[in-house]
C-alpha cells in the first residue's frame, strides 16, 4: 500500500479561497463587482483616493505576486508594470474582470497543488520573510473579503444607499 499525502486541509483552503472570491454570499469579490453600474468602476469618493478599478488592480496583483512567490519562481514584484496591465485606466471592464479571474485561478491552483504537510512549510513571501504557507493563504483569502467590502462601500456611496439594509443585491441572502 502506498501512502497518499493528505489534502483535506488544502481542499478546505481552496474552497474558502473560491468562496471569498466568487461565492454566492454577499461578501464575495465577484458578487460585489456584479452589482456595479456603468461609471461606478472609475468613480472615486470625494474624500477618497481609490476607485474600484484601483482596488481590483490591487486584488489581482496581490494574487499574482503571492502565487508567484509562494508557488512559483519568485520573480514577480510590485514594481513590475506588466503585472496589472489589463486593469489600466480607461481599459475595458470585461478585460479587467477576465484578468482578475485569471489571477484567482493562478492563486487557487497554487494552493490546490499542495499537500497538507506543505501548509506548515515557511516559504519566503514577497515581503522577504519566511512565513507559514497556510498563514499566507489565509491572509490572501481574507484580503478578498476585505476588499469586497471596500467595493461595496464605494458603490453604496456612489448610489447614495450606504445605510444598513439598503443593498438590493443582498436581499435574497437574508
Amino acid at each position: 500500500m502506498t501512502d497518499v499525502p493528505s489534502t483535506v486541509a488544502v481542499t478546505a483552503l481552496v474552497r474558502f479561497a473560491d468562496s471569498a472570491f466568487d461565492g454566492q454570499h454577499w461578501h464575495a469579490v465577484m458578487r460585489n463587482l456584479g452589482s456595479l453600474q456603468g461609471d461606478d468602476w472609475d468613480w472615486t469618493p470625494s474624500e477618497g483616493e481609490r476607485s474600484i478599478r484601483e482596488i481590483v488592480r490591487h486584488i489581482g496583483k496581490s494574487k499574482l505576486i503571492f502565487a508567484n512567490q509562494l508557488f512559483g519562481d519568485g520573480t514577480l514584484s510590485w514594481d513590475d508594470p506588466e503585472v496589472a496591465k489589463p486593469v489600466r485606466a480607461g481599459g475595458s471592464v470585461d478585460e479587467a474582470i477576465a484578468w482578475l479571474r485569471e489571477t484567482h485561478v493562478a492563486f487557487r491552483d497554487g494552493i490546490a497543488g499542495c499537500t497538507d504537510d506543505e501548509l506548515a512549510t515557511t516559504p519566503t513571501g514577497y515581503w522577504g520573510k519566511p512565513t507559514e504557507l497556510q498563514w499566507s493563504i489565509e491572509v490572501l483569502t481574507q484580503h478578498d473579503v476585505y476588499h469586497a467590502g471596500e467595493i461595496n462601500h464605494i458603490r453604496a456611496l456612489r448610489h447614495g444607499n450606504d445605510a444598513w439594509g439598503n443593498d438590493p443585491a443582498a436581499e435574497d441572502l437574508v
